[in-house]
């Protein structure tokens, strides 16, 4: 009985431990209230917007690397950034 208590116990602290170190994201009737404590749901569409965010941030950063060789290659190749773009961007038809 002691063990079932103690094991209890233990995973009381460490989910109330858990939840201390999450930070919160909203408060609700005056109670801070962090990632663990929502439903599942809530969880599962909070981690599909991130994600949806994340890739989206990916692509916008690709894009811009991309600009930013396309203008360092017109630099030295003495051509109009159109002229690059048009010739690493053109897809050549399948023979």
């Amino acid at each position: 009985m002691k063990n079932v208590f103690f094991v209890v116990i233990s995973s009381l602290l460490f989910s109330v431990s858990a939840v201390a170190d999450t930070p919160a994201l909203l408060r609700f009737d005056q109670q801070a209230i962090a990632e663990p404590q929502l439903s599942p749901w809530v969880q599962q569409s909070l981690y599909e917007i991130r994600r949806e965010a994340w890739e989206s941030e990916r692509a916008l950063l690709e894009r811009g690397a991309l600009e930013l060789h396309v203008q360092k290659q017109a630099k030295a190749q003495g051509k109009t950034t159109d002229e690059i773009r048009s010739a690493l961007l053109t897809i050549k038809p399948v023979g």
